[in-house]
């Protein structure tokens, strides 16, 4: 758990560092895209053959990276979430996606149950799941150097604006910048 805890730590300041220079969109596109790449990779079956340092198993390492850069957009997605929402459902909101996530890791335990059935059925699952994410998060608007949304007209300010320059009570701010 600890080395588990060591290795997210450099991906975590990866993902601070893009969400504050690249914008949040991209930074959890990307950090989706490589996941899935692990995820996809470490599903073919000559990664448990080849062992590196030791007793790890390609298939295990590339499963730890895949980990390792999932994490870190849990994080991200908190603080897209606060930025999207207007401030009078900001709480509510980030309360429901929360729930809804602590629901998700409740259910992890049966995973357990289904790889009993087939271990693919694991990685289609989440494959689906990830590609879903990475489709839905491009409908969501770049908020980096965006002021937050107060009310819901700004709100629909925001997402009517997707990739160009928007106004807000006289001042205006940073041009969305698209990189996917």
């Amino acid at each position: 758990m600890v080395i588990m805890g060591l290795l997210d730590l450099p991906f975590r300041f990866l993902m601070s560092y893009l969400g504050n220079k690249h914008g949040r969109q991209y930074s959890c596109q990307l950090f989706f895209l490589v996941t899935l790449l692990c995820l996809l990779v470490s599903g073919f079956s000559f990664t448990e053959d080849i062992f590196v340092f030791g007793n790890f198993s390609l298939k295990m390492i590339i499963v730890s990276l895949g980990r390792s850069f999932s994490g870190p957009v849990f994080g991200m997605l908190y603080i897209y979430t606060t930025e999207v929402l207007p401030t009078l459902v900001r709480s509510f909101g980030i309360s429901w996606c929360s729930t809804v996530a602590r629901i998700g890791s409740l259910m992890a335990p049966l995973v357990i149950l289904v790889n009993e059935i087939s271990p693919y059925i694991i990685y289609v699952f989440i494959v689906v799941c990830i590609t879903i994410s990475m489709y839905l998060l491009k409908s969501i608007p770049e908020t980096l150097g965006r002021p937050l949304p107060n009310n819901l007209e700004d709100c629909k300010q925001l997402f009517e604006s997707k990739g160009r320059t928007i106004t807000h009570k006289g001042k205006q701010s940073l041009e969305e910048t698209s990189f996917m």
